[in-house]
């Protein structure tokens, strides 16, 4: 699903949880020299906290240090938290610790979320790690390119605590906290 301004447009017919576990199965694991793909759970993307009793890491990218601040404090009760202040940072750190779910600021300097998000899908590791957007501009199109750099989710900043929650839970596949906005 792509959410743009708190609404929600289908981005494909197949569920993210169903795509996470054939990533599992396939994309997460490198193929050895005959191409063929081994099960090895020292390689594996993490799929789901909720057998491991473990909370979901999530890493939070943002430029604008008093915002990655404020989403990191109402995050972190729910979420195991890694930051970044810049897209190439936040594209090493994704391919390197394989969060659950990515926050990804759009306007950066450097590399921007557009392209952020483009480079962690194109990575083995990060190819299905749900990515969930925020940004400031103002543009009809957002939805659409969001879809085309492969983010599961965009959301309009300043972007309510609670709306980024349940976006994330959506994306990790877990029912989320009930909402009375719709």
């Amino acid at each position: 699903m792509i959410a743009a301004v708190h609404e929600t447009y289908p981005l494909e017919s197949v569920s993210l949880s169903d795509r996470r576990r054939a990533v599992l199965r396939t994309e997460c694991q490198p193929p050895d020299a005959e191409g063929q793909v081994h099960d090895s759970l020292s390689s594996r993307c993490p799929m789901s906290t909720a057998h491991t009793g473990r909370r979901p890491h999530l890493l939070l990218v943002d430029d604008c240090v008093a915002q990655r601040d404020l989403y990191e404090l109402v995050l972190q009760p729910e979420f195991e938290v890694l930051t970044a202040n810049r897209g190439a940072e936040a594209v090493a750190l994704a391919t390197k610790e394989c969060p659950d779910v990515i926050v990804l600021d759009v306007m950066m300097p450097d590399v921007d979320g557009w392209e952020a998000c483009t480079q962690i899908r194109s990575h083995w590791r990060t190819a299905n790690v749900p990515v969930i957007l925020l940004t400031g501009a103002e543009d009809r199109d957002l939805s659409r390119h969001a879809t085309a750099v492969g983010a599961t989710a965009i959301l309009k900043k300043p972007c309510p605590a609670d709306v980024l929650r349940q976006t994330i839970s959506s994306a990790l596949g877990e029912p989320g906290p009930a909402s009375s906005e719709r």
